[in-house]
Formats: C-alpha cells, structure tokens, sequence
C-alpha cells in the first residue's frame, strides 16, 4: 500500500513540474524512468544537459528505486 501511495505522490508532483510530455527526454529511457524522482530544479538540469549534447550521462542510470539518493545527490551537487 505504501508503494501505492509513493508512486501516486510521484506521479502527482511530475504532474506539477510542467514539463510537457518531456519529449527532450524520448532519447534517454532511463533518464525519463527516473523524473519522478526528482525535483522540478533537477528535471531543469536534466532538460539543459540533454539538449546540450550531454544525455550519455544518463544512459546507465538504474531505473527508479535503485540508487535514487546518489541521483538526487548528483543534481544537487550541480545546484550548489
């Protein structure tokens, strides 16, 4: 039940990040597996790193619910 509730919480606050149907992220699978995870600041970094030529970042990142600190931890270290 729990799971149910997080996954509905995710989905509501990727609702909310207005980012369309983040076309920019079609390229990159695991990438857009993971926009739920993270924070409308990261999804913008995520949105300027691909359209800048840099999805290759993203091409091995596990899909959602492994490792998710060290992905928030990757963007919040660009933020800082």
């Amino acid at each position: 039940m729990a799971t149910s509730r997080t996954l509905d919480s995710a989905a509501d606050r990727l609702a909310d990040l207005d980012i369309g149907d983040a076309e920019w992220a079609a390229s990159v699978p695991n990438l857009r597996s993971n926009l739920a995870l993270l924070s409308a600041d990261h999804v913008k970094l995520e949105e300027m790193l691909v359209e800048m030529g840099q999805s290759h970042v993203f091409e091995h990142w596990p899909e959602l619910g492994f490792h998710d600190e060290e992905k928030r931890g990757f963007f919040d270290q660009l933020l800082d």
